[in-house]
């Protein structure tokens, strides 16, 4: 039975074997040398693994460099596409492997709630870490959530923001043509659903004032938008955040931002 402490996403790292699979096929050119700088990485999670300790257990008695390593961990990054992120760089120090949260699967007959909640879970916390693989990954999660409660408000709220931060400029892995217009159908579906859920109106209505302000160049919309966001969650900080950026563009002077 396969080690599962050696799996992450579609990733397997086959023991007998040294070499990485994908979905249970053997994957990765150079797979060999994929697999050692990976087993030890995943090996010493979640310590920095240092550019002197790569040299001496994968490369040992060979004339290396700093640069070698370097190199080889951004072609071991490309190898594992969609999870590159589980490797985290530490300037001028060496390597770390944190793994992500793994999808949940549940067995038949297990209650709609319970799976919802795990979903919500993970998805979120996949969207908190920021990267592009992680929010494309939260975007898939909430999908899938949004597929087994359509009337969950959360969950589509969580497409919407995931589609924008994947069109925007800081990340680019979608176009604002081809991702705003199902984060603006999503973000009407959070509305509609959240009912009187103040903090969940307040979210959508704050991403809906985002895209104006970022897409349409709507200011006066934006602006309309953040200010109902707020009357409904005072503490809501990205739509402070955010309002301020407005308040930037515009040169404008609101002591409430």
């Amino acid at each position: 039975m396969p080690d599962d402490s050696y799996s992450f996403g579609p990733y397997r790292l086959d023991l007998d074997r040294e070499c990485i699979l994908k979905n249970e096929r053997l994957h990765c050119w150079r797979s060999k040398l994929h697999f050692s700088l990976l087993k030890l990485l995943i090996d010493s999670e979640p310590t920095v693994v240092t550019f002197d300790r790569f040299l001496e257990e994968v490369w040992p008695g060979q004339d290396r460099t700093m640069h070698n390593v370097g190199e080889n961990i951004r072609l071991l990054k490309l190898c594992i596409k969609g999870c590159s992120d589980h490797i985290k760089t530490h300037p001028g120090v060496g390597y770390s492997f944190e793994r992500a949260p793994k999808h949940p699967r549940f067995e038949q007959g297990t209650p709609i709630e319970f799976q919802a909640a795990k979903l919500y879970a993970v998805a979120h916390a996949e969207w908190m870490r920021r990267t592009r693989d992680s929010v494309r990954r939260a975007l898939d999660l909430f999908r899938e959530l949004r597929d087994l409660q359509p009337a969950n408000a959360r969950a589509h709220l969580g497409v919407a923001e995931s589609l924008f931060l994947l069109s925007h400029v800081g990340f680019g892995v979608l176009s604002a043509q081809k991702a705003i217009p199902e984060a603006r159908k999503a973000l009407e579906g959070a509305l509609e659903f959240a009912g009187q859920d103040a903090a969940t109106r307040a979210a959508a209505l704050s991403a809906m004032a985002l895209i104006s302000m970022a897409i349409d160049w709507n200011f006066s919309v934006a602006e309309t938008q953040f200010g109902e966001a707020l009357i409904l969650n005072p503490d809501y900080s990205p739509a402070h955040h955010w309002k301020a950026h407005l308040l930037l563009y515009t040169n404008a002077v609101d002591g409430g931002a």
